[in-house]
């Protein structure tokens, strides 16, 4: 893979020209590259690529036959000065960058560019590419190693990949996504990714019978004998590997494994197992090929099919399902006057808003455990901490400085097993298919709600001694949870169009141990701490949540309301928060209207806040009937207000 300066789009160097007409192109400017959306499948993302980016900028120079390319353009007629100022064009700025190998999520920066305006222009295109499709392989290499824990995968992707250089960098992302060899064999020979192969259909039709075939593969590759048993009949075939792996073994050398590569696996795997193991080959292992995915993977592992080693080939290096990672590059300041203005791109659809200023990650630990993320402002700083005993550190890291790199060097086995500790980290924090927690930082969000009353986008002005609160939108209570309540997505629809009008959104989180008192005769054992069933709704637009607040943590008693346990004798901190940051007002929806949205209403209005319920915000379990309808009576009884969600917007 080889990238330059025309590794472009034409009309990078068509606005970089436009810049140096007008002046421009040696103002300073800071760009992040980031993805709108975790993959499809998958709540994560594998940053992957990063060598790439180095590689680009280490050797970004236009050559003479490219700038002889440009001199010939018409359309538009580049100056003979404009040319001379490209000759001797190089990288000079800063590049800070998750390390290659992180688990990060969307909207979170992967990169940012600080360079003179021209050069950040110039490098949109290349490095969307050397980003975007390694990310994407890599992430789901990632989810597939998890699915199949310590079984063997292979990549065997490169005669259906596009082109040669989508083979490599497949090949390269899925040994950084946690697969163990490719059948590449350049992809081995330039970055020491192990090389596997044994034997294809043709080598046994070329022999008079597969018997015949085995024992040739078998005398001329003993060291590594895996007999692909599926050419003409599969258990047949099976028999055919027993029979040559007894003259093996009488000569000292030992049947490796069998290939399976059509039918159905699941059920030619536990026949072929119970073969095996009937000769005496309990140590010979069974690996599936054929249009292999992550979906028949799982499904296959669902079954138990004795299946030890995973050949994965068209759906990974093609990107079979997905093709490409919504990965942009967008502009979040720029200088003027010595003084940095803050720039954010607007869109009617909300996930196509950039966010603006210099951005930064802090990842915040505890006890092993990664509580949450949040994007900051890097002059800002960080204002919402999560708990006096969280730790944290900062994701972006000094990889170019003064158009250096100053990153230290990194094996392709390095950057593999950071992937792998990474990935491990996070699904030790975070139960299979849960959505992690990112927030923006409030004065990042005061920033972007700045801006956009300044470019008159129809949006209120954020209510400053306002809260909206969330009460318990996770995946137990929704559709498909433990203790669900009905129509629980209708809610969380609600939820994502009322957050963007508040400053402070707080979400309360049932957080309970596994032990729970409640779960011996009045629930179902519900939002287990650290589980998917705990974790919120993957719907809920989670970067606009400033505050979480979890509850029922103390095994011995509930906890209904966001205030305090059910026999209020301990507090959940709730009210010592927004007194803090000056709110005297709620607004307050989620689930259940009977249960948690009365009780955080009730003791809301007890501490002296003015309390709004947004009507079509709740849902209710109505245990027995009338019960919403009478919880509802009690709070307007009790001076709460009901209010609906269209008078918030």
């Amino acid at each position: 893979m080889t990238y330059s300066p025309f590794t472009t789009d034409f009309y990078q160097l068509t606005m970089s020209y436009g810049y140096w007409q007008l002046g421009m192109h040696e103002t300073p400017a800071v760009f992040h590259l980031f993805c709108r959306r975790n993959p499809t499948q998958g709540n994560y993302i594998i940053a992957c690529g990063l060598q790439n980016v180095i590689d680009l900028l280490k050797q970004f120079r236009f050559d003479a036959p490219q700038l002889d390319f440009l001199r010939k353009q018409k359309y538009p007629s580049f100056s003979k000065n404009f040319m001379k100022y490209l000759e001797t064009l190089t990288f000079t700025g800063e590049v800070d960058a998750v390390p290659e190998g992180s688990v990060v999520f969307a909207h979170e920066p992967m990169l940012r560019v600080t360079a003179p305006l021209i050069l950040c222009q110039l490098l949109e295109t290349p490095l969307i590419n050397a980003i975007n499709f390694s990310s994407l392989v890599a992430s789901q290499a990632s989810r597939i190693r998890h699915r199949v824990g310590k079984d063997e995968l292979f990549e065997f992707g490169l005669r259906r990949a596009q082109g040669p250089d989508g083979g490599l960098t497949a090949s390269r992302s899925a040994y950084v996504g946690g697969f163990d060899a490719t059948s590449n064999v350049e992809a081995g020979y330039r970055y020491g990714i192990p090389v596997v192969g044994t034997m294809s259909h043709s080598w046994v039709m070329a022999f008079e019978n597969e018997q015949a075939a085995f024992e040739a593969y078998a005398k001329t590759m003993p060291e590594n004998v895996v007999l692909l048993v599926d050419t003409y009949n599969t258990l047949q075939g099976v028999d055919h590997a027993i029979a040559a792996g007894r003259q093996l073994k009488a000569q000292g050398g030992k049947l490796k494994g069998v290939r399976l590569d059509s039918g159905n696996l699941e059920q030619l795997s536990v026949e072929t197992r119970k073969k095996l193991d009937a000769a005496g080959f309990t140590h010979t292992k069974i690996y599936a090929s054929g249009d292999l995915s992550e979906a028949r993977i799982e499904a296959l592992k669902l079954q138990h099919a004795p299946i030890e080693g995973w050949g994965v080939g068209t759906s990974l290096s093609t990107g079979y399902g997905q093709p490409s990672l919504d990965t942009v590059y967008k502009l979040g300041a720029i200088s003027k006057d010595n003084d940095w203005q803050y720039k954010l791109k607007y869109s009617d659809n909300r996930i196509k808003t950039s966010d603006p200023g210099i951005l930064q990650i802090k990842r915040y630990y505890q006890q092993g455990h990664w509580l949450r993320d949040v994007i900051y402002h890097e002059k800002m700083g960080v204002t919402d901490t999560v708990n006096d005993n969280a730790t944290s550190k900062d994701l972006l890291i000094p990889i170019f400085r003064n158009g250096k790199c100053i990153a230290q060097d990194k094996t392709l086995d390095e950057i593999r097993a950071y992937s792998l500790e990474q990935v491990a980290a996070f699904h030790h924090s975070c139960a299979q298919d849960q959505t992690y927690f990112v927030s923006y930082d409030p004065q990042l969000l005061a920033l972007k709600s700045q801006l956009l009353s300044e470019h008159h986008v129809n949006i209120h002005e954020r209510r400053e001694k306002s809260a909206l609160l969330l009460i318990d939108l996770q995946n137990d209570f929704c559709e498909g949870g433990s203790l669900a309540v009905p129509e629980s997505s209708a809610v969380v629809a609600i939820a994502n169009q009322l957050m963007p009008y508040f400053k402070h959104v707080i979400a309360t989180q049932d957080w309970h141990p596994k032990n729970h008192s409640s779960f011996v005769s009045l629930w179902p054992e519900h939002c287990v701490q650290h589980t998917k069933g705990a974790a919120f709704h993957p719907a809920l637009d989670q970067r606009y949540i400033t505050k979480i607040i979890q509850k029922g943590t103390d095994p011995t008693i509930d906890s209904y309301s966001a205030f305090y346990d059910n026999a209020h004798q301990k507090k959940t901190g709730l009210g010592e928060y927004l007194r803090s940051i000056n709110v005297d007002t709620l607004y307050v929806m989620g689930l259940a209207t009977d249960y948690c949205v009365k009780f955080s209403c009730l003791d809301a209005k007890a501490e002296g806040f003015e309390v709004f319920l947004v009507s079509e915000g709740c849902r209710g379990v109505n245990l027995h009937p009338g019960d919403v309808e009478k919880a509802e009576r009690e709070m307007h009884n009790r001076g709460i207000q009901f209010i609906h969600a269209q008078q918030l917007t």
